[in-house]
């Protein structure tokens, strides 16, 4: 974890200060159907953090009336375009609740809105703690949702959202590695036993400050490398 600039007794003085004077800044990243949603839920209960699902906001501006071009993209399981997305994310990490730190689901997709990002939490002196990125088999995916009942999740749909993935995010992969940011979390596993790796891999970055007693810095915390496989096509080896 980072420290930051303020501290429980100095007031913020600019955008980078966060409460406690630390912040954990996270990205879940993973196919359709990973759990990111139920994992990005846990994590802001535990660490008071909010959850920011692009796809959430996507459809609540849709179903605000302020989105017919965000409805026609969703409705062909294709991606939004950046400069739609980048706009609304921008705009919600300024909001007041993202200064102890925020859990991006959904969002970056692609390198170009990493890179956005990047460069926005830069102006705010406050770049990424990490990446965690959950593992989950393409068929798995297939099989998950096929359970669901949105329109978005019916089979035609669902190859094509795995292609999208595959071909425009399973890049960022490769690109949070080359930060040394990325954490592999296998997503196969039950939730519970996700979270408790996540937990595991995140356990350094979380301070006191964050209501968790058992919580503090743990030294010499190992990189973990995908294979050859998980980088070319984001399964679970």
């Amino acid at each position: 974890m980072r420290s930051r600039s303020a501290s429980p007794a100095e007031p913020s003085g600019g955008g980078g200060a966060h409460h406690g004077g630390v912040a954990l800044d996270l990205v879940l990243l993973g196919p359709p159907g990973s759990g990111k949603g139920t994992q990005a839920a846990i994590l802001s209960e535990k660490f008071r953090i909010p959850a920011i699902s692009t796809g959430d906001v996507l459809r609540a501006q849709v179903e605000a009336g302020l989105g017919q071009r965000v409805k026609a993209y969703l409705d062909r399981g294709e991606l939004v375009p950046d400069s739609l997305v980048v706009d609304l994310i921008q705009h919600r990490l300024l909001d007041p609740d993202t200064q102890a730190g925020f859990i991006l689901d959904g969002f970056p997709r692609t390198v170009p809105q990493a890179q956005a990002l990047d460069s926005m939490l830069a102006a705010l002196d406050r770049p990424l703690d990490a990446v965690l990125y959950l593992q989950v088999d393409p068929q798995a995916v297939r099989e998950r949702l096929g359970q669901r009942h949105r329109v978005d999740d019916q089979q035609g749909v669902i190859d094509h959202r795995l292609d999208v993935f595959l071909q425009q995010t399973a890049p960022l992969i490769t690109y949070y590695q080359d930060q040394g940011k990325l954490k592999l979390i296998d997503g196969t596993r039950p939730p519970e036993v996700v979270a408790a790796g996540i937990e595991d891999v995140i356990r350094p970055l979380a301070g006191p400050s964050f209501g968790i007693a058992s919580f503090g810095h743990k030294p010499n915390v190992s990189q973990v490398v995908p294979d050859e496989n998980t980088k070319e096509n984001g399964s679970n080896a």
